[in-house]
């Protein structure tokens, strides 16, 4: 379930702006931990100002009673080599600290037990952090004016949603029954007047200012309002074109989360080659990990393509079904297998 460790890897930095995972082994088993701050975790990490490497990495998260106090603060750290764990109670009694702890300047934390072997040739903590924050923190400015803008449209609604009674004059009397319901108004004056006040529309402006902050947030956000279509298929150029800031933004993250992703490989393959006691086939296994963004398409355009190709062949049959939609990891089998099998009914 490395995808779906990635998943959560991934919704982490876009939520909150950094996120980790940790590869450990457990028994010679090995596994994956997603660290963030979503989950109640503080992380620190520490890189090499030569290389820029992680050196090393700390995540912090407490115990909490019945009524949601903190009783018990943990710190857990691992270098190139060890797993240290640190413990600080209520009271903040202070122990006696190693020199990782004192280097760290970890006030009021104990060292529990010794430090444990990770297993690993390198710190085994993946870190990535998005300089620009969550995916919505360049539009945050637009998205609190537009809960404003809103907030005054309702306003706007509740003021004038009830009827309003206006009644002019000085002697006037009003009659009404045991339910509270005017049933007559009565004016002596002349120049006396009782009617409804007509509730105002809503403005313009309103309409305006909210849609110029919708089309601010989306463009600024790389996001695309998922269009109406009438009626029939579009064309696989015209889905590309209409959703293309949301796919120019996926191509750029796709690049970014390249090194957290060669990383994660590169430290599951070492983990897995020792659970399975085959470290020197492992480690001449070379695996080339991407991201492909997803593009929405016409699936019936694509097979008419595809066979296009074939029949003018300039694509063969192999390229066809791998590139296919309803592609199986034995298509080219299965094709064959039929063949074989007309051929036989045939004879």
């Amino acid at each position: 379930n490395m995808e779906v460790a990635f998943y959560y890897f991934a919704k982490s930095v876009k939520i909150t702006g950094d996120a980790a995972m940790v590869i450990y082994l457990n028994n010679g088993n090995v596994g994956v931990k997603n660290l963030s701050i979503l989950n109640g975790d503080k992380i620190y990490p520490h890189f090499d100002s030569l290389t820029g490497e992680l050196t090393s990495f700390a995540r912090e998260y407490c115990d909490y009673d019945d009524e949601g106090n903190e009783t018990t603060s943990w710190v857990e750290l691992w270098d190139s080599k060890y797993l240290y764990r640190y413990q600080r109670n209520k009271s903040g009694i202070k122990g006696k600290l190693n020199e990782i702890k004192d280097a760290l300047n970890i006030e009021g934390y104990t060292l529990i037990g010794k430090p444990r072997e990770h297993g690993f040739r390198e710190c085994p903590v993946v870190y990535m952090r998005d300089d620009h924050g969550a995916c919505w923190s360049q539009v945050q400015d637009s998205i609190d004016k537009l809960e404003l803008a809103l907030s005054h449209l309702c306003q706007n609604n509740m003021a004038y949603a009830f009827p309003i009674l206006v009644l002019k004059g000085s002697d006037v009397d009003i009659q009404g029954d045991i339910n509270g319901d005017v049933k007559a108004i009565s004016i002596s004056e002349d120049n006396g007047d009782a009617h409804y006040l007509s509730s105002p529309q809503a403005s313009e402006a309103f309409k305006l200012q909210i849609e110029m902050l919708l089309k601010m947030i989306f463009l600024g956000s790389f996001t695309v309002m998922p269009p109406e279509v009438g009626s029939g298929d579009l064309p696989g150029v015209a889905i590309k074109l209409i959703y293309s800031p949301s796919l120019e933004r996926a191509i750029i993250d796709a690049k970014e989360f390249d090194g957290a992703l060669d990383k994660i490989v590169r430290l599951f393959k070492y983990g897995y080659a020792m659970e399975l006691g085959k470290s020197s086939a492992f480690e001449n296994l070379n695996i080339f990990a991407w991201i492909e963004p997803y593009i929405h398409s016409n699936t019936a355009e694509l097979i008419s393509n595809l066979t296009m190709g074939v029949q003018n062949g300039f694509i063969s049959r192999e390229t066809a079904a791998r590139h296919s939609t309803y592609d199986e990891n034995d298509e080219l089998a299965r094709l064959i297998k039929e063949r074989k099998e007309e051929d036989m009914a045939d004879l």
